[in-house]
């Protein structure tokens, strides 16, 4: 399920025109947050439910990190609560 969802925006991301060579995924929060501190990034996309870390967890560590690019929040649960909380 989570490599299906992440090939499927990396697929929607290679049609809007994003060469594969500036795409770069990682599956985790953690992994997020070390890639960040690492490489420079115009846009970030965060899972809400990624394992060891949420997408709402890293995000705040990489804004406490001097992240200012935009990021997106994402999530396949479809309950509007938790849409509200990302």
């Amino acid at each position: 399920d989570q490599v299906l969802n992440t090939k499927l925006l990396q697929r929607t991301l290679v049609r809007l025109g994003i060469p594969t060579t500036s795409i770069t995924c990682v599956h985790n929060g953690n992994d997020v947050v070390q890639k960040v501190e690492s490489q420079e990034f115009d846009i970030i996309f965060l899972d809400h439910e990624m394992p060891d870390m949420n997408g709402s967890e890293a995000l705040q560590i990489i804004r406490s990190k001097g992240y200012t690019g935009q990021a997106i929040g994402l999530t396949g649960n479809s309950r509007s609560s938790s849409k509200q909380k990302f």
